[in-house]
């Protein structure tokens, strides 16, 4: 099959970039769109695009990928030249390839295929939320502070990455700097009728005198909370 054959976004399954299918440990990522999945191959050179099934999509080739002489697999194309990204903290992301390794110094674009929240946060200022964790990665749309987000991934270089209905995958990215968040919690809790901050930090977390840590988690500047309204828990 061409690569003009395969669904440019799956539903199920995902586009995977390896080496080889054989060689899982060397996966860079995996992919519901093809051209994630393509772009992320050809950024690194020697790196091919699968389908769920294990065939090779990209780039075409008329043999195996076991059949390819190393040469040949580094002359598909030449190596990028692209600036390590620097995010609003200072931090350079500098990856600790070997000096003769033609992978370009960037931040890989993590997903392991999780959809399910195992944290979540508040942004404690407004923030860009991109379509890879990398400060040169697109902008999907922007959230104003204060907006809970549901993270599905800790990710590489401090990124997290989160439920997005903005994003045409379902997920996106956004920095996990403590600048930006007021902290990550466990669960959220939706306050009910004749809640205070003391019942619900006894009840949910164990001990009343803890409401402070859901204050701060939360970007409370007093005690005051509505029914409704969802919480952080630590």
């Amino acid at each position: 099959m061409s690569v003009k054959d395969y669904p440019t976004r799956l539903a199920a399954g995902y586009y995977r970039v390896r080496k080889s299918w054989e060689d899982a440990e060397s996966q860079l990522g995996q992919f519901r769109l093809l051209s994630s999945a393509i772009a992320k191959a050809d950024a690194n050179p020697g790196y091919f695009v699968f389908s769920n099934e294990g065939e090779v999509i990209h780039p075409e080739l008329e043999i195996g990928i076991e059949d390819i002489p190393g040469e040949i697999q580094a002359e598909e194309g030449a190596a990028e030249t692209i600036d390590s990204p620097v995010d609003a903290g200072g931090d350079i992301n500098t990856g600790d390839s070997a000096a003769d390794d033609p992978i370009p110094e960037a931040v890989e674009y993590d997903c392991d295929g999780n959809d399910q929240p195992i944290a979540y946060a508040r942004l404690s200022t407004l923030m860009n939320i991109r379509s890879g964790n990398s400060m040169d990665a697109e902008p999907v749309t922007t959230y104003k502070k204060d907006t809970l987000v549901e993270i599905l991934q800790f990710c590489e270089g401090n990124w997290l990455r989160i439920r997005c209905p903005e994003s045409e995958t379902g997920f996106a990215y956004v920095s996990g700097q403590e600048q930006y968040l007021y902290g990550i919690g466990k669960k959220v809790y939706t306050v009910a009728a004749k809640d205070n901050l003391w019942k619900i930090a006894e009840e949910q977390i164990g001990s009343g005198t803890r409401y402070t840590e859901i204050r701060e988690l939360n970007g409370l500047t007093c005690n005051v909370i509505r029914v409704g309204m969802k919480l952080v828990m630590p």
